[in-house]
């Protein structure tokens, strides 16, 4: 039965990339004309014509990829929004709620949908009506202008990249060598959760890369290239290491595993102990990364580009953003049950939690173990804080998440446990 729920899960997310990919084909494509479009759009010619740049005497029966328009300009081009031009300074201070959703998002230089998405309104909503009358308080535009901004300016948060490539890179040396000692474990997230967290801020980060991803395939954000490589990056660290990233990478993850390390009486000792079975954990996990999938293209719901994960986004805490009373309580409740419940926030609730339990078989650095010196003493099963080590033993085809904690190995005094290559034999 296991084993058919693993399978469906996996089909569920190929599915929603499938969808990611798909689901938010325009119905107007640079191989129609100017006067196509125009015409469907209740626009003249020569104003969408000058909307994609182009002179409003310009032939309006030629193709639009025949005049050098791409798909990123007709899409920005149809909400009434110029792309921002990169170096260009934008005046916000007279930003306000009288204007529209292309007034206001150009002057903040980003798209429609994206400030459509930032002020909790559906990402097709009516582009001409102010943003008063469908309901935007001066507090939240105020928000939705600081939230542009601080994404334009960045900051240092790209050093995050290659912080974490190295903190992987340590984490391998150190699982393959078998220098697995719980003080080297322990300072690693310590140092993780204070760089790539607390001082870099929460972005980017591994579930912020999933919920990118999504949000650009209903046209939030207008380039791919951004969200798709953080996604990638990701992905390939999860692979080089079976989920490295998140077990000696991620803030939030390293708060948790340090809180589940916190020293505590015998009656907590054994609440740890009590490993909650993956086919619960996953069921849960599962049917949420579902409904984000349904909310976020528009499918469940009323309003597309709905994204909820926002609402239990526990990276908040990174910010200090704590506007949604949602946010604050689910990350009161993932700390406060952090230290009786590994990873509860990777195990019922993460993204790319998910994601990387599904790519732990192709990961190419895993557990293995020797069958020759194994005494089956299950003393690896007993420190596994999951179902994972169970799972290897009994040779199940897929396991429980494995966060390349290194108790296991810590475990056997046998020799019969390697962090290693797939391609080196035991």
């Amino acid at each position: 039965m296991k084993k058919y729920v693993s399978i469906f899960t996996a089909l569920i997310i190929i599915l929603s990339f499938a969808l990611s990919i798909y689901a938010d084909a325009s119905e107007y494509d640079v191989d129609m004309t100017i006067r196509q479009i125009a015409h469907d759009v209740g626009l003249k010619g020569r104003e969408l014509a000058e909307l994609l740049g182009l002179k409003g005497s310009v032939d309006k029966d030629t193709a639009l990829v025949e005049l050098g328009i791409s798909h990123l300009q007709l899409e920005a081009a149809l909400e009434g929004v110029p792309l921002h031009e990169p170096g260009k300074e934008e005046n916000i201070t007279d930003i306000n709620i009288h204007m529209t959703l292309p007034e206001a998002a150009h002057a903040m230089g980003i798209t429609g949908k994206e400030l459509a998405h930032d002020l909790k309104l559906p990402v097709d909503a009516d582009k001409q009506t102010p943003l008063k009358e469908l309901g935007v308080k001066e507090v939240s535009l105020a928000e939705a202008v600081k939230h542009a901004a601080h994404e334009k300016n960045g900051g240092l948060k790209w050093l995050k990249y290659p912080i974490w490539l190295l903190i992987c890179g340590f984490a391998m040396l150190l699982l393959m060598t078998g220098r697995t000692s719980k003080v080297l474990y322990l300072s690693t997230l310590t140092a993780s959760l204070a760089i790539t967290g607390f001082i870099l801020g929460k972005a980017p980060n591994p579930m912020e890369s999933v919920v990118k991803l999504f949000k650009t395939a209903v046209g939030i954000y207008p380039d791919y290239t951004a969200p798709v490589l953080a996604f990638v990056f990701f992905c390939t660290l999860a692979i080089i290491g079976n989920k490295l990233i998140c077990g000696w990478g991620c803030p939030f993850g390293a708060l948790q595993e340090l809180l589940f390390e916190t020293p505590m009486g015998r009656s907590v000792r054994r609440l740890r102990e009590k490993k909650l079975p993956f086919m619960f954990t996953n069921s849960i996990r599962t049917p949420i990364f579902a409904i984000f999938v349904l909310l976020i293209f528009g499918f469940a719901g009323n309003k597309k580009g709905l994204v909820l994960y926002h609402y239990i986004n526990p990276f908040n805490l990174f910010d200090f953003e704590f506007l949604l009373i949602s946010v604050v309580i689910s990350i009161a409740v993932f700390i406060l049950i952090s230290p009786f419940v590994y990873r509860s926030f990777c195990q019922f609730i993460c993204p790319f939690g998910l994601i990387s339990w599904v790519l732990e078989k192709a990961s190419l650095t895993k557990i293995q173990i020797n069958r020759t010196n194994c005494t089956e003493c299950m003393a690896c099963v007993a420190a596994c804080p999951l179902e994972s080590m169970k799972g290897r033993m009994d040779d199940k085809v897929w396991l429980a998440d494995c966060f390349s904690c290194a108790r296991c190995l810590r475990s056997c005094d046998y020799d019969a446990l390697d962090y290693k290559p797939i391609w080196w034999k035991t």
